[in-house]
């Protein structure tokens, strides 16, 4: 993106060390990960067990580059 976009924010946060940014609502692929995992899209991320953070890190690790 040359230094703008989602390009710009991704290193943006990378820099500061963010590893989560959710603006908003969230997106088809986001509601069929969750889904694929079994948790419920209005369940926060803070009430997640152990189970489920663990089933959406293998989703994210299969499907992206994790760095």
């Amino acid at each position: 993106t040359n230094g703008s976009g989602h390009g710009a924010l991704a290193d943006i946060l990378k820099k500061g060390s963010i590893d989560t940014l959710i603006c908003g609502g969230i997106g088809d692929g986001a509601k069929r990960a969750l889904a694929e995992a079994g948790i419920d899209k209005d369940v926060k991320v803070k009430d997640w067990n152990d189970d489920q953070a663990g089933a959406v890190r293998e989703i994210i690790a299969a499907q992206f580059k994790v760095e």
